[in-house]
């Protein structure tokens, strides 16, 4: 859980602010531009940014559906029923089968 905020909350925090410096980039003396300026000269240029912001947003995406596959797969698994109940509402009880 702690991985997944990291990853969520450094992801959309770098998301903002590479947007806010592509942004501030129409307008030089603005406010985006001097809040987040110092972003283009450390990824060594504005192409780079981009490329970094584009790589990030379709990072998202892939997350996401690795992560929604995982949770479903291991409720299936395991037999806990935990993701189902989310969706039902129920918690059902699974039977262990004898060995």
């Amino acid at each position: 859980a702690l991985a997944h905020f990291v990853f969520i909350f450094c992801g959309s925090s770098f998301m903002i602010l590479s947007g806010l410096a592509m942004y501030g980039e129409n307008n030089p003396g603005g406010f985006s531009s001097v809040l987040t300026g110092w972003m283009i000269p450390l990824f060594g240029g504005s192409y780079t940014l981009h490329f970094a912001h584009h790589l990030m947003a379709w990072i998202f995406p892939f997350y996401l559906v690795l992560h929604l596959y995982a949770v479903f797969r291991h409720d299936i698994v395991d037999r806990t029923s935990v993701t189902s109940s989310i969706v039902t509402g129920y918690k059902h009880k699974v039977e262990e089968e004898p060995a």
